[in-house]
């Protein structure tokens, strides 16, 4: 399923909040955010350029509406997969949005809404990424040796040492301390 009539929060493409063919969750809309961050740096000549954009991961803030029957076993439905940072599935008529976490989920009860409530949850998508580690050799042979040394204690430098020694005797006879 690429797009949907309707707008529905997916897990594992099955659909939530549906009990055999009964929708217990109803969406009353969907606000998607898709954005790029243009990166600005400066020139020599003073002036900032834009060479190029980062797309920041998708936003979407669906409100629901949760039936009075429901309200317990939906709410806290809502509050696990939040809890446990799960990665659902937004589908709305135009597009299918993956990798969509729940970030917050504030609801506001009200008396004029006795027989439901009202649910306001704001996803936001996860990048998932995997890097590759690949061993490279050396371009200069004559480097080659720097390879698999393990732990190296450092060694003393003769002119930048004794030249410290020197200040610190100085430093301490001028304070009054023993002579060397």
């Amino acid at each position: 399923m690429t797009q949907a009539s309707y707008v529905g929060l997916f897990q594992n493409d099955k659909e939530l909040f549906v009990q055999g063919t009964t929708r217990n969750v109803i969406a009353v809309n969907v606000s998607i955010n898709e954005q790029a961050k243009a990166m600005e740096h400066p020139v020599e000549s003073g002036a900032i350029i834009t060479d190029h954009r980062v797309i920041q991961p998708v936003e979407a803030s669906l409100s629901i509406i949760i039936a009075t029957a429901e309200f317990a076993a939906a709410y806290e439905q809502i509050k696990a997969l939040y809890l446990k940072s799960a990665l659902l599935q937004v589908y709305t008529r135009t597009a299918r949005y993956d990798n969509m976490m729940i970030v917050s989920m504030p609801h506001k009860e009200d008396a004029d809404m006795v027989d439901a409530l009202a649910v306001a949850i704001k996803l936001k998508e996860v990048v998932i990424v995997t890097s590759k580690r690949k061993k490279y050799a050396p371009q200069n042979p004559k480097h080659a040796k720097t390879e698999k040394r393990g732990v190296v204690q450092p060694e003393p430098t003769s002119g930048l040492a004794s030249a410290y020694d020197a200040s610190a005797a100085k430093f301490k006879n001028f304070f009054g301390g023993s002579k060397k």
